[in-house]
């Protein structure tokens, strides 16, 4: 171990570095609620986005399975926002 004051302030500034993103990661992974919320967001997002290019090929005419499945995925976004709210 050196005894030179700088290179043990450069050593505690690094160590006091790692340290910071060892607790901001822990604090990332304890924030359940917020992982849950991000996940519902997203996934609220993402059927948005297939439900708008479902509905766009729907009513061109294309095919009519398209609204089925966005019933489907609807009724399924339901189920799961509704579960998550009464946990």
């Amino acid at each position: 171990m050196s005894s030179d004051p700088d290179e043990l302030r450069a050593k505690i500034a690094e160590e006091r570095e790692a340290l910071g993103e060892t607790a901001a990661a822990l604090a990332a992974r304890a924030d359940v609620v917020g992982r849950v919320e991000n996940t519902v967001h997203d996934t609220a997002e993402s059927v948005r986005t297939n439900a708008t290019q479902i509905l766009a090929r729907a009513r061109s005419g294309e095919d009519r399975r398209p609204l089925f499945a966005l019933g489907a995925v609807l009724g399924a976004l339901v189920v799961v926002v509704v579960v998550r709210a009464f946990r």
